[in-house]
C-alpha cells in the first residue's frame, strides 16, 4: 500500500492506493487515518445520526443542525461520531482555519465518519 500526499497553497490531501501490479481484491475493515488539532481549537461539527432511528429509520439522513464552537474533544451529542466536512478554528488569535473534508473519486463510496477525537 502507498500512501499519496497532495500538497498546495492551500491545502493538503492524501489517499490509500493500492498498486495496479497487485490484482488481489482487498478488503479494509478500520480506517485509522487522525487529524491532531491544538487543544483550545473550536469545531463547527454536524453530529451523526444514530443508524436505523428515526422518521421510518431513515437514518443517518445528514440532516442534523451544525453545533458551532465545540471544543476539540467533545464528543457528539447523539453518540454515533460527527460526519464531514467539519471546520476548525485554532491559533492564538483565532485567526486560522482548516476544512476537514473526506472524498472518495471512485464509484460505490463507502461510509465515513469521525468516531472519536483525541487531544
Amino acid at each position: 500500500m502507498d500512501v499519496i500526499f497532495q500538497a498546495s497553497n492551500d491545502g493538503v490531501a492524501f489517499r490509500y492506493f493500492f498498486p495496479e501490479s497487485l490484482k488481489k481484491a482487498r478488503s479494509l475493515k478500520e480506517e485509522l487515518s487522525s487529524f491532531h488539532f491544538q487543544p483550545e481549537a473550536k469545531g463547527w461539527l454536524q453530529p451523526m445520526s444514530v443508524a436505523k432511528s428515526g422518521f421510518e429509520k431513515t437514518n443517518p439522513a445528514y440532516e442534523e443542525y451544525y453545533s458551532r464552537e465545540v471544543p476539540v474533544g467533545t464528543p457528539s451529542r447523539l453518540g454515533a461520531g460527527w460526519v464531514y466536512p467539519s471546520l476548525f478554528r485554532s491559533g492564538e488569535t483565532g485567526c486560522c482555519f482548516q476544512k476537514v473534508r473526506w472524498s472518495w473519486l471512485l464509484r460505490d463510496p463507502p461510509a465515513s465518519r469521525v468516531t472519536r477525537w483525541r487531544v
